[in-house]
């Protein structure tokens, strides 16, 4: 049986909220997703790409909507991973199909994708949606713009 997991992940990689707020949010998510086998929030010591699992589909160019999959996951990604620190520590990179330069971040995933040092994370929520109310409630407690990714292993 797969798990699904309900990921939260700010829109700037870099923001980490502090830890009162997280406290707040990880109470607010457990309001949302009430029969969740586990609620945990992950801070990463740097930037780190979290994923759909099997719900990655594409990866698009936000500029020319060309699908570049195979090129993000051959070479956009093994060339801004930093194995000795173990993590992205550069995110810019220019598309293959139309020379356009953009962050990781910034490319087109479908399903959500994104990169960040925190996640906020249900296992098994028992909701397969937010409502926008939810959502709002959870950016205002964390201070920060979200990212909404729905991943299956």
């Amino acid at each position: 049986m797969s798990d699904i997991i309900l990921k939260l992940i700010p829109t700037n990689p870099n923001f980490v909220p502090s830890s009162e707020k997280i406290k707040e949010a990880e109470a607010l998510m457990k309001l949302i997703a009430t029969t969740s086998n586990k609620i945990t929030s992950i801070t990463f010591d740097g930037i780190q790409f979290v994923d759909p699992g099997e719900n990655l589909e594409k990866v698009l160019c936000p500029n020319c909507n060309k699908n570049i999959i195979q090129w993000w996951s051959k070479q956009a990604m093994d060339s801004k991973y930093d194995p000795h620190v173990k993590q992205f520590t550069d995110l810019v990179i220019t598309t293959p199909c139309c020379n356009s330069t953009f962050s990781l971040n910034d490319l087109v995933y479908e399903w959500q994708a994104g990169f960040a040092r925190f996640s906020l994370e249900s296992l098994n929520p028992g909701v397969k949606s937010i409502s926008h109310e939810q959502f709002v409630g959870l950016e205002k407690t964390l201070g920060t713009k979200l990212r909404i990714i729905w991943a299956k292993y």
